[in-house]
């Protein structure tokens, strides 16, 4: 009888937990275009001239704007498929950078934002690292070299905590370390 119970319940908890965890439909903060990605200085935390990445989007409608800088690497697992084809598999890291946080002496509403050179090195060799390890674990035997992109969405505070915000993101483009 507990067995026939437990199976019911996992079945209602499944029922009702699958349209929960469906992908949520898109939020009401269209999304921006990111135009540009330069590498400048600026003045970070009181620092002149700290090397950055100027990005640079359309204005929307948000008060605030979180970018998204994602490091990945595709990487040869050494294995082969059933048509002798080999198994690739996407690494990657990443990391958020919020306009409500920022250092650089801008508004949170700004629709531009220095990210330290520093951070996205950071982020690079975090993942240099971990793709050294799964070669010395044997889980993979070779990775290409690490690309590193960026994108944006607009964020509206007053909805939060109340729901979750699934805004759209813009376009991403490249960033290129010196």
């Amino acid at each position: 009888m507990k067995i026939k119970r437990a199976i019911l319940l996992l079945t209602v908890v499944l029922l009702v937990a699958v349209p929960v965890m469906a992908k949520k439909p898109a939020g009401s903060l269209g999304p921006p275009t990111l135009l540009s990605i330069v590498q400048t200085t600026a003045t970070i935390d009181e620092v002149d001239d700290v090397d950055v990445f100027l990005l640079d989007w359309t204005d929307v409608t948000g008060d605030k704007y979180s970018v998204d800088v994602t490091a990945m690497a595709v990487a040869d697992t050494g294995l082969l498929d059933d048509e002798e084809n080999p198994i690739l598999v996407e690494i990657e890291m990443s990391a958020s950078f919020g306009t409500s946080d920022r250092l650089d002496g801008g508004d949170m509403g700004d629709s531009n934002l220095n990210i330290p050179v520093a951070d996205i090195e950071a982020l690079v060799a975090a993942l240099q690292a971990y793709i050294d390890y799964l070669i010395g674990e044997g889980e993979i035997v070779s990775a290409d070299p690490i690309e590193v992109t960026a994108k944006v969405k607009a964020l509206d505070p007053s909805v939060k905590p109340t729901k979750r915000q699934n805004n759209l993101f813009s376009n991403s483009l490249p960033i290129v370390l010196p």
